[in-house]
């Protein structure tokens, strides 16, 4: 099969297609039980990160945010310089009205990988908030 993806890679993206389409859809609890299956069916290692950090996602869109940090924390066993994943670490702990430990996610988050707006602004807006004009001015 020259220049094609193998059968099973397919059928991976095309299943974490449609975990995407639950969580976009708010099928959170269908979303996360497809996730269970798929990675219960031993994905390759770049494949079961991407399904650990739809797990993360849609366990924290539907408040189980120890899932949530369940989830981070096994993607980051995966891939420590996962930027990515510290920036979902950062939304589960916003979630969870814990703005210092949200800070230091979305800073980290930063740290891996420069290029995560979203991080930068939600770090802009904890340190407002927290009245650290200088990191905010730095954010």
């Amino acid at each position: 099969m020259t220049g094609t993806a193998e059968p099973a890679q397919t059928d991976f993206e095309e299943a974490l297609a449609g975990v995407r389409h639950l969580i976009r859809t708010a099928r959170f609890a269908d979303a996360e039980a497809a996730l269970i299956g798929m990675l219960a069916s031993s994905p390759n290692p770049r494949q079961e990160a991407e399904a650990r950090y739809a797990l993360a996602v849609a366990r924290r869109y539907r408040q189980d945010f120890p899932g949530a940090l369940e989830a981070v924390e096994g993607l980051l066993a995966l891939r420590p310089e996962y930027g990515r994943a510290f920036q979902e670490k950062g939304y589960v702990y916003l979630a969870m009205n814990r703005p210092a430990e949200a800070a230091a996610a979305f800073a980290k988050a930063t740290e891996l990988n420069p290029g995560l707006v979203a991080s930068w602004k939600s770090l802009l807006n904890l340190y407002e908030a927290a009245g650290r004009e200088e990191r905010a001015r730095h954010a």
